[in-house]
């Protein structure tokens, strides 16, 4: 459902939003209704690449680093077996 909601712009920004709405044949709702979503895509993007590199930057524990080298040998000895 959508709801309805009054925005309050600068000059400048209106200029740029019906600019848009003519290259893209569309109106101001539609073109302001994708800026949101996509600015949440790339909140959403960034904060997941922010815990990925939290992630990978915290020591590797005892088991992780041992179950990593079994996994690293299983590979290596696959590997040896392929023809």
């Amino acid at each position: 459902m959508k709801q309805r909601v009054t925005l309050t712009l600068n000059e400048d920004a209106v200029a740029y939003l019906d600019r848009l709405v003519e290259e893209e044949a569309t109106n101001r709702s539609m073109i302001v209704e994708q800026i949101i979503v996509d600015y949440i895509h790339d909140r959403r993007q960034a904060e997941l690449a922010r815990q990925a590199a939290a992630f990978f930057a915290a020591p590797e524990r005892a088991a992780e680093a041992a179950e990593r080298q079994d996994w690293e040998r299983l590979s290596a000895e696959t590997l040896r077996d392929e023809p």
